[in-house]
């Protein structure tokens, strides 16, 4: 791979991992749920906020 895109991979990883995360963490909810209620209402609650942060994170390195 070349500099330019190395440089595109790491800028799109937050957009990615923005997108893939919460769909990974709700598809797993039944399989949580199974061990444990309480600890699958949980990850259903913080899924949908896991984008915003890394957006988040990711506009702060961005403009940094």
């Amino acid at each position: 791979m070349n500099k330019e895109t190395k440089k595109n991979l790491k800028r799109f990883l937050p957009l990615f991992l923005c997108c893939i995360v919460p769909l990974l963490l709700l598809s797993a909810v039944p399989a949580i749920s199974a061990y444990s209620a309480s600890g699958a209402l949980a990850v259903s609650f913080i899924a949908p906020f896991i984008c915003p942060l890394i957006m988040g994170g990711f506009f702060f390195f961005l403009f940094k």
